[in-house]
């Protein structure tokens, strides 16, 4: 079983470290677009998706497409929210859409006539459970089963009559209890006191209100913001309790081109991170921004490194409606990342030369291979190779075992017994004095419950 796992990890395509093994639904799975805009998962486990071609469902093993009949196969759905027990509502090109899932069909609703005939850019729930409508035409409200436009019920809104709504997003902030609005000028709409902070109404001296062109925005468990910024091209951080800001230039060593899209947070406190270039980002709590890595040739790649739409389930796995269909990164993944590590010149005439085992230890993994020894970190992406011979007789790299014990690393090869101290940068052969080992293959090393080696 070892051998199988070692030889699985080594044989699997090589992607780099931060990124998941992702599961993915794309046209061949039976969607009916692989541009996906919106994602609602259900009490049932249905997965309801909002495509530029029409709603679909999936169950879990089937995705099933409706709308054939009734001529509404191509709705344009940039929304999906619950309404009441059977209903949800889509916001589309062509007005809202109210779509009972018992009856898997379209079905009329006067309470949302005035909106049927306009583009719905989003539609978001807030933290009182009601339905709000970002439209070409202003937001407006599902408050006690009636729509209200923003100014009734906050009468400052009319400061936002000129704003460009097919622009904007809405970001629901539980803990300050609104909606930061995001777009070319940056609000805080404050559902709680009925105001809206903008950057003439800052009082709090929120950094958000000094930039424009902000088109992505996320809150965090603990009220923080990560927001970009299209003019200063750049993604950032504002800790709400010391009002201080981290300012990202660059993603994993690239420059921001246009910014950023969207900006999603998980329950985890892992916030991913969508940008125009089409590359996807992920930052996990205490480590670095990492890229996802995307090919278009390997099944278990993100399915495209641009995603308008994330959703984390009850189980806490992660959705993304990316360009090229949807990807799924489970909660408890039996396997995370695949990893590659590098090979060399050896004695035999092949690609690659494989790992005879692997030991993990935190972020490192130490592998004994037939090309050397290669020690990978796997939060940093660097490697290092470690051999006892440069040539000509490669076949005194091949190692078949490593452990390690009192912070030193031990080798079994070919050659004997090698050791590796802590911050050496070269192999030391085993010797006792002066005497040297005779029977020189080693193929088993491994340490007792006190420390001792044995070979």
């Amino acid at each position: 079983m070892l051998y199988k796992i070692c030889l699985f990890l080594c044989l699997l395509p090589g992607l780099v470290s931060g990124q998941f093994i992702f599961q993915n639904l794309r046209t061949n799975d039976g969607l009916s677009s692989k541009v996906i805009r919106s994602l609602y998962k259900d009490k049932d486990g249905y997965l309801w998706i909002g495509t530029i071609k029409g709603l679909n469902r999936f169950d879990g093993a089937i995705v099933r497409q409706f709308g054939i009949e009734t001529g509404l196969r191509d709705l344009y759905i940039n929304a999906i929210q619950p309404l009441g027990k059977d209903d949800l509502i889509l916001g589309t090109r062509q007005g809202v859409k109210v779509f009972n899932r018992k009856e898997g069909a379209y079905v009329n609703d006067q309470r949302f006539e005035q909106l049927n005939t306009i583009d719905i850019y989003n539609i978001y729930l807030d933290g009182f459970s009601r339905l709000w409508f970002l439209t070409q035409s202003g937001i407006y409200i599902f408050l006690n089963g009636k729509l209200v436009n923003l100014e009734t019920m906050v009468p400052d809104a009319e400061i936002l009559r000129n704003a460009k709504y097919g622009l904007s997003i809405l970001v629901w902030d539980q803990a300050r209890g609104g909606f930061w609005m995001g777009g070319p000028e940056i609000y805080f709409i404050d559902c709680r006191n009925k105001t809206i902070y903008h950057k003439s109404n800052n009082p709090n001296r929120v950094p958000i209100f000094d930039v424009s062109n902000v088109f992505a925005i996320a809150v965090d468990a603990e009220g923080n913001l990560w927001y970009e910024s299209r003019n200063t091209k750049s993604l950032n951080f504002w800790n709400q309790k010391t009002n201080k800001m981290i300012s990202y230039s660059e993603l994993d060593g690239e420059r921001i081109y246009e910014g950023c899209n969207k900006i999603f947070i998980d329950q985890k406190g892992r916030v991913w991170i969508s940008t125009w270039a089409f590359a996807a980002y992920l930052k996990e709590p205490g480590e670095p921004i990492r890229k996802i890595p995307y090919s278009q040739n390997r099944k278990y790649s993100i399915g495209y490194g641009f995603f308008w739409a994330a959703i984390e389930d009850v189980e806490g796995n992660v959705w993304l409606g990316t360009l090229n269909g949807i990807s799924k990164v489970q909660a408890n993944a039996p396997v995370q990342a695949i990893y590659q590590l590098p090979s060399f010149k050896y004695f035999l005439h092949t690609g690659f030369a494989h790992a005879n085992s692997i030991v993990v230890e935190n972020s490192t993994i130490m592998a004994a291979k037939e090309d050397g020894v290669v020690r990978f970190n796997m939060k940093t992406r660097m490697h290092q190779r470690y051999i006892p011979d440069n040539g000509p007789d490669l076949v005194k790299n091949k190692f078949f075992m490593s452990v390690k014990s009192e912070g030193i690393w031990w080798f079994a090869g070919l050659d004997g017994i090698h050791f590796l101290r802590p911050g050496g940068e070269k192999l030391e052969p085993l010797l006792t004095g002066a005497f040297r080992f005779k029977a020189k293959p080693a193929n088993l090393i491994f340490v007792d419950s006190v420390g001792n080696i044995w070979f």
